[in-house]
């Protein structure tokens, strides 16, 4: 949470402006402002223009006019709940010190606040919610389209958005509309504004705002079944609100967010199974490593939850079919973690229809399904981008390869899967590569070094920096444009050093910089125009990064394979 008396410092001519109610005078020197919320307008300095429309947006009349706010107004004040580094921060002192930061206990606090009893969630929200480290994402996608597959009505809450922030509250597979997000964030708003001077002022931070925020979408388009995609952790997740979940799933773990969660396994794996309850189904990932499956199990038989494996997926059968685990894998892009992960979304799929519909067998749950034919459908119709998919514009010679593997061990797969991809492609290789965080760069990068890149591009994960402000989808508050392109730098450094490092020496390759995504790809299509030459541009490092790359390529959302619902 935030709270009113925080401090930011700005530069500016003399002006006057007023934010939720509070008169701020702009003098021309630095100057010490108490507003919500901390670096609420770093990056005002570049926007001088906006002042009169932030005063309108942000003044209490305008917060009390139901008939006030555009798209852009909701997404302004909605950027300005940005926190994550500042939470994250905290977040970290407090595990250092001995003190869990509980952001779920405070959702539930905002849940009240804007009208949501506790009860209500357990009586009209049907839940399956899902954690891990590596394709939790993919496998709530698959869960979704499965169960739409089967004829029911499905919410989806997921996390981080590619272009824009709709994408996260799905009805049907498909993201809200303008309409319809200007429409839900203005009702929460407004509501959490009301009373929030009886709450010491606090406010929700970004994320913890858009998961109250989905709830209330989905009790209002009455959805059958909600998938849960988890935040971070699990255990303290803004997320973790409900106190009856009947179907838990959990991917495969691996070593991320360690300043938070823990620098082992075994704490790793006791943050992601804080999201089972008392009698969950809790369905995991096979291959876990066997501690983590251990403090899985011990913390299910300690919430007395039943806790089952997904099986292979050339286990399962397809009927009136003898070739099943053949077409099954022909329905998605077959890899390692894509199999493991449409295993598990099957298994989830099939227990919540079993427990909650009575459709089908529970004790079947863990063992080898025999699935329909609207399951596979569910499979093949999937769409969710961004993760190993590959484009291929339109009168051009470059052919890109998306994936926002940010882990060591999805990285592994990322670099595995383009080189499976393009062995047998005779074409420039070329990266596109960015991490956020803390992240270890060097790492990644070195994962990365065997594909033999003959390009190599570090960009920030800026789309356009021509089209950056903070009424933008992709408007970041917390990491300045400065401090992404010093992160640039580092990377070339790091892959030089890479180079100089090979035991076997191989030419040299090309390795830039650049400020924004579409000056990376405005040098490739440039450069690839010239060669004339095929072009296999792999971009992977981040979901943001990927984000920005689609921003650039597909600003339309057309990429979604729909109309906003």
């Amino acid at each position: 949470m935030f709270h009113p008396k925080q401090q930011l410092n700005l530069a500016f001519d003399r002006t006057r402006f007023s934010i939720a109610g509070i008169q701020v005078i702009i003098i021309s020197s630095a100057m010490s402002i108490s507003l919500f919320p901390r670096k609420l307008l770093a990056a005002l300095p570049r926007m001088t223009n906006e002042l009169q429309s932030l005063d309108r947006l942000f003044s209490r009349s305008a917060l009390s006019n139901e008939k006030a706010t555009e798209y852009k107004d909701a997404i302004t004040l909605l950027n300005c709940l940005q926190s994550n580094v500042i939470n994250l921060k905290e977040c970290t002192k407090k595990i250092e010190t001995g003190v869990p930061k509980h952001s779920q206990e405070e959702c539930k606090v905002f849940l009240k606040r804007t009208g949501i009893k506790l009860e209500t969630l357990e009586n009209d929200l049907s839940v399956i919610h899902v954690s891990g480290t590596k394709g939790k994402g993919s496998t709530c996608a698959y869960c979704e389209s499965i169960l739409r597959s089967h004829g029911y009505k499905t919410g989806f809450f997921s996390s981080p958005h590619l272009v824009a922030v709709r994408e996260r509250i799905r009805i049907n597979g498909i993201p809200i509309s303008e309409e319809k997000f200007v429409k839900h964030f203005w009702n929460v708003y407004r509501k959490l504004e009301a009373n929030k001077d009886e709450y010491n002022g606090s406010m929700p931070f970004y994320f913890g705002f858009l998961t109250v925020m989905a709830i209330h979408v989905f009790l209002s388009e009455k959805v059958d079944v909600a998938v849960i995609e988890v935040g971070i952790g699990g255990e303290n997740d803004c997320t973790n609100i409900f106190s009856n979940t009947p179907i838990v799933g959990i991917t495969s773990l691996g070593l991320d967010h360690t300043k938070l969660l823990g620098d082992r396994i075994e704490q790793i794996a006791w943050q992601k199974a804080g999201i089972m309850k008392a009698e969950s189904t809790v369905i995991v990932s096979r291959d876990q490593p066997a501690t983590a499956l251990q403090v899985l199990r011990d913390r299910a038989h300690e919430k007395n939850c039943i806790l089952l494996e997904a099986p292979p997926i050339e286990d399962y059968k397809l009927e009136n079919y003898t070739n099943s685990s053949e077409i099954i894998k022909k329905s998605f892009d077959s890899s390692v973690i894509q199999e493991l992960n449409v295993s598990l979304a099957l298994q989830l799929s099939y227990a919540w229809m079993a427990r909650c519909k009575n459709r089908g067998n529970l004790n079947a749950i863990g063992k080898a399904l025999t699935i329909c034919e609207r399951s596979l459908d569910g499979i093949s119709n999937c769409y969710w981008p961004g993760r190993q998919q590959i484009l291929e514009p339109n009168d051009s010679r470059l052919t890109y390869y998306v994936d926002g593997a940010h882990t060591k061990e999805s990285m592994l797969e990322c670099a595995a899967w383009f080189n499976n991809k393009t062995k047998t492609r005779k074409s420039v290789k070329v990266l596109l590569f960015n991490v956020t965080s803390n992240r270890d760069s060097y790492e990644l990068l070195s994962l990365l070094d065997d594909c033999q890149f003959d390009i190599v591009l570090f960009s920030t994960n800026i789309a356009n920096h021509n089209n950056y402000n903070i009424t933008s989808d992709q408007a970041n508050l917390i990491t300045s444009v400065a401090s992404q392109l010093e992160r640039c730098s580092e990377h070339v450094k790091i892959w030089q050093e890479l180079a100089e490092s090979r035991i076997t020496k191989r030419e040299s390759e090309t390795v830039r910089s650049f400020p924004s995504v579409r000056d990376a790809l405005d040098y490739l299509e440039n450069l690839s125009g010239s060669e004339k030459r095929e072009f296999s541009v792999l971009v992977t490092g981040s979901l943001h990064l990927v984000g920005a790359f689609f921003s650039t390529v597909d600003p339309d959302l057309t990429f979604m394979k729909g109309k906003a619902s």
